[in-house]
């Protein structure tokens, strides 16, 4: 996308990512250790090391035009679109 599209439209996906495992990471990530599940690595590097990524990537956001804000939310929308209308015609 960074390539096809500009080097913008990743920050969506960052923000979502990236959101959830700094605000809902830590909660995961201790129930995850608890049932006993080893698979943690990433939980781990996102909750406790990367706490900077989340804000980093509102600032960039934030430095953008309101029409490229636009563009980009606009564009994750039809994606989320597309993947639902994806998952919905395959389950029919």
């Amino acid at each position: 996308w960074i390539k096809e599209m500009n080097p913008t439209s990743h920050l969506g996906y960052i923000i979502l990512l990236e959101g959830l495992a700094a605000l809902a990471g830590p909660e995961i990530f201790e129930r995850l250790q608890k049932s006993g599940y080893r698979g943690v690595t990433f939980f781990k590097v996102h909750t406790e090391e990367d706490q900077d990524h989340f804000r980093e990537a509102l600032e960039a956001v934030a430095v953008l035009s309101d029409e490229n804000r636009a563009k980009l939310y606009a564009w994750i929308l039809a994606e989320c679109d597309s993947a639902v209308r994806a998952t919905n015609s395959k389950a029919a």
